[in-house]
Formats: C-alpha cells, sequence, structure tokens
C-alpha cells in the first residue's frame, strides 16, 4: 500500500510561489520534441537551460476561450502537491500564449489501450487515481474531464517481492475544473466519459468524477468501450450512455 504525503502548509500566497512570468520561456528552456496535443494547447518537451532538468511545456495559444482554460488550470496546480498529480514548476505570459512547465511523463493510458495488467497492477493504479480525486473534491475541484489520455504513466517500479512492474500514474489537463459544490448544469467532458446527469443537463457534483473513473476501470478491465456506438460519434455515444447498463465478459478480463 502506498503512502500519500502532502506537503506541509505553507504561509505563502501561490501567486509568489509560482509567479506568471511576462517572458519568454526559450530564454530559460530548450524546447525539443512535441510530445502531445490537447484541446487547449500544445506539449513539448523541455530542458531547463541552467538546471539541465527535462520538464513538460504546455504551450496554449491566447484566445477568449483558453484564457479561462489557462486560468483554471493555474489556479488548481498553484494549490495542488499530490504524487499523483502533475507539479507545476513555472508559469509564462507572452503577448500571443501562456506557458506551463510542469512534470514531464512517459505516455497516456490511452496509448496502451490494448495492453493486459494484472488485477494487482489495475487495483494499484486505480488507487492512485482514487486519492487524486479524493485530493481535488477535498479541495472543492471537480475535474470534469476524466480520461485515458488525461492519465499519465510517469515512471515505473518493479516488485521485490513479485517482480510484477507497477505503474505510477499522473492525472493532467485542469483546464475545465470547477469549484465545488457547485451545482453546475454545464456539459463538460469527452462523451464517452460523461455521467448520466451530466448527460441529461442535470445539476451535477463531484461525482461526476466518480463515474468518468468507473468507465476508466472498465476500459482497462475489458480493453473496449462500455458503448457499441463508433469512437468519434458522441450524440450516439451520449444517446447510448443514459440507458447502458454495464456488463464485464469475465473472459475479457486478465
Amino acid at each position: 500500500t502506498k503512502t500519500v504525503c502532502q506537503a506541509p502548509f505553507l504561509m505563502i500566497p501561490t501567486s509568489m510561489m509560482y509567479p506568471l512570468r511576462k517572458d519568454v520561456p526559450s530564454l530559460h528552456y530548450t524546447i525539443k520534441d512535441k510530445v502531445g496535443i490537447g484541446s487547449f494547447g500544445t506539449v513539448f518537451q523541455a530542458e531547463n537551460q541552467k538546471l539541465h532538468t527535462k520538464l513538460a511545456l504546455k504551450k496554449i495559444i491566447k484566445t477568449s476561450t483558453t484564457n479561462d482554460e489557462f486560468k483554471s488550470e493555474l489556479s488548481v496546480l498553484r494549490n495542488c502537491s499530490h504524487p499523483n498529480i502533475i507539479t507545476l514548476h513555472e508559469c509564462y505570459e507572452t503577448k500571443k500564449a501562456y506557458y506551463l512547465a510542469t512534470t514531464l511523463c512517459q505516455y497516456d493510458l490511452y496509448s496502451q489501450l490494448g495492453k493486459k495488467y494484472s488485477e494487482c497492477q489495475l487495483a494499484d493504479m486505480f488507487f492512485q487515481l482514487l486519492s487524486a480525486l479524493s485530493y481535488l473534491h477535498k479541495k472543492q475541484v471537480v475535474h470534469r474531464d476524466l480520461k485515458l489520455e488525461n492519465i499519465m504513466i510517469f515512471d515505473t517500479e518493479v516488485s521485490k517481492l513479485t517482480k510484477e512492474t507497477f505503474y505510477n500514474i499522473k492525472l493532467i489537463d485542469f483546464g475545465t475544473t470547477t469549484p465545488y459544490p457547485r451545482h453546475d448544469k454545464e456539459i463538460v467532458g469527452s462523451a464517452y466519459y460523461l455521467a448520466p446527469e451530466v448527460i441529461c443537463d442535470n445539476y451535477y457534483t463531484d461525482k461526476c468524477d466518480i463515474w468518468s473513473a468507473g468507465i476508466i476501470l472498465y476500459m482497462l478491465l475489458t480493453q473496449k468501450s462500455p458503448y457499441k456506438a463508433i469512437e468519434g460519434d458522441s450524440l450516439s455515444i451520449i444517446e447510448e450512455a443514459k440507458r447502458v447498463t454495464f456488463k464485464v465478459n469475465m473472459k475479457d478480463v486478465n
């Protein structure tokens, strides 16, 4: 069992710990390969020119939409310290873009869909995910866009007892987060993972994250979506999700 350690409380405003620097990140980082593209930004591998540490540098082009997304993500990352949530190191602003320098991870779980995990491996990863969610919810933050693409493998470790490989995960992408308790009706998220109360335009709470986590576990167990609709056909997925009954064929599970 892994122990979750939180950083001691510091009487320092988070905006001072992670000031938004009016500077060009290329003066401080050597920007290398593109490692990811999201709805609101592009992520590059970068190396700090002084410390020679490797980080992920997320570039967010300024628009009326991305301004809000950036503020949400920056607010969450400034106030979070958890082993299963990416760490903010620096943030920059130029005339045309925002930049977030964060933990560099290896790959996301979606890219590994089809890989068979043991029961112990899945239990360990799911425990880490629930630990991160519990931490966020206690801070009154709802993620609202949990999906395989937003769960990254940071590194691995081998059990000395069983010689089995275990995966350390980190949760990313906090642009769609919202404060809680706020009874929301805004439909936000990815179709496969939306909770019924979100789809049906009802008021929802942090419990929508728990539904999404359940979908993630189902997909990791069975290596497929719980829906028959084709990926990308959001309307069909949403209609099916309103009446879905989950069945796990044990032949699909290790």
